[in-house]
Order: C-alpha cells, then sequence, then structure tokens
C-alpha cells in the first residue's frame, strides 16, 4: 500500500470512530442541556417560593396592622363611652 493511502477498513475505522466521537458529542449536550434545564426549574421554584414568602409576611403585617387599627378603635370607643361622650341613640 501506498503512503497516504488508506486501506477501507481503516477508512472504516475512522468513520466509526467519527460517529462515535460524533454520538459522544451529542449525548454530552443533550446531558449538560438537561442539567441546565433542571438547575433553571430549581431556580424558578426557589425564586417562587421566595416569592410567596414575602406574600405571606407582607399579608401577616397587613392583618397585624388592622388587628392593632381595630384594638386602637375599641379603645378609644372605651374611653369616649366611660367619659360619657358616646353618641345618643335617640338622635
Amino acid at each position: 500500500m501506498v503512503r497516504g493511502q488508506a486501506n477501507w477498513y481503516d477508512l472504516a475505522k475512522r468513520g466509526s470512530t467519527f460517529e462515535n466521537r460524533w454520538l459522544q458529542a451529542e449525548r454530552a449536550l443533550r446531558k449538560a442541556s438537561a442539567e441546565a434545564s433542571r438547575a433553571e426549574k430549581k431556580e424558578r421554584e426557589r425564586l417562587a417560593r421566595m416569592e410567596a414568602e414575602a406574600d405571606r409576611k407582607i399579608l401577616q403585617a397587613r392583618e397585624k396592622a388592622a388587628r392593632q387599627h381595630f384594638a386602637a378603635l375599641q379603645k378609644e370607643r372605651r374611653r369616649a363611652f366611660l367619659r360619657g361622650e358616646a353618641l345618643d341613640m335617640d338622635d
């Protein structure tokens, strides 16, 4: 055989190796893509949990403020009643 020439078997082997490497690269790409998708999903879930926690804290703060406001109104009504400043219902 002349130097620089390859027989059919060598060409087939090279083709097979190329195909194997191509398939390995495709598998690696799919694996990396799947890992990236999982990471993105985890990040979205983490952000959703953080947002839900923030919403819960805001709601708790609003409820606390409403309770305090209602308690202050009740306290003021009691004071007014004890001072005799309650509204007359006869008017």
